[in-house]
């Protein structure tokens, strides 16, 4: 049903014989970000982003987008990777069943994306697309799930899961408490709130309505309402200060 109503394009678009597994999954996950999905679907789509975060080979896309960088940045990660997943290709980052168990390769990618280091822009909406797919659920991102695990049973133990709303509880407290939450947890949603901020930046967005939906529906959109409304402001700033100069000069001018 789902795949009907929202990936019928791609389905018309291919070929009788091509394999198109990959981009109606990417379709859904795409979806899944904009909580389009039915339960059932969100579901389903919620576990296979689960097991790619902890297995970027399962994320067609993403490996595919980002082979170059995976080479060039975290080949460390990667030849991990290929150890646990026995003796394989090493020089093919596409042509193997990865045993990334611990999620190093994304979170390398990850990094590099908040350092500026990847210049592929389609590498990039990649990563943009899987930072945000971590925002509608805690469980899917590993890392931070593990380092506030802690928090989330002191604070957030009432609080109903799935749709951003564990996430959502976090923030609060980062917000109001920050001095309450551990040591590990602190450092995690702040890296996650950047990665968060920047992922709006690079992902591809058809419309004024879909940026705001893609705001609305986040986790952290009152940190990102006010990162947008502060760069608004600054903006602003500007356009005065420079009218005021502008209208200087041209009366001197008219003063000669």
């Amino acid at each position: 049903m789902d795949i009907r109503k929202f990936c019928t394009d791609i389905i018309e678009r291919a070929a009788p014989d091509q394999e198109m597994s990959g981009q109606v999954i990417l379709c859904l996950r795409r979806q899944f970000v904009k909580k389009n999905l039915s339960g059932r679907c969100t579901d389903v789509i919620r576990d296979v982003i689960k097991e790619s975060a902890m297995n970027y080979m399962e994320d067609v896309a993403l490996a595919n987008a980002c082979e170059r960088e995976i080479k060039q940045h975290c080949d460390p990660e990667h030849q991990r990777a290929l150890q646990g997943a026995g003796d394989r290709d090493s020089n093919s980052v596409l042509q193997m069943s990865q045993d990334d168990s611990k999620g190093e390769v994304q979170q390398c990618l990850m990094n590099k994306f908040k350092e500026r280091l990847i210049k592929s822009t389609e590498c990039k909406q990649q990563i943009a697309r899987i930072i945000q797919e971590s925002e509608i659920d805690i469980n899917i991102d590993p890392i931070l799930h593990t380092a506030c695990q802690k928090d989330l049973h002191k604070f957030c133990t009432d609080v109903e899961s799935g749709e951003g709303r564990k996430m959502t509880c976090l923030l609060q407290e980062y917000e109001d408490h920050p001095n309450r939450l551990d040591k590990r947890c602190h450092e995690q949603l702040k890296r996650r709130k950047d990665l968060w901020e920047m992922s709006v930046q690079v992902a591809p967005v058809e419309s004024v309505n879909e940026l705001v939906s893609q705001i609305t529906s986040s986790p952290a959109k009152t940190y990102l309402l006010g990162v947008i409304c502060s760069i608004i402001g600054v903006i602003f700033l500007i356009g005065i200060t420079c009218g005021r100069v502008t209208k200087r000069v041209s009366k001197e001018n008219k003063m000669k």
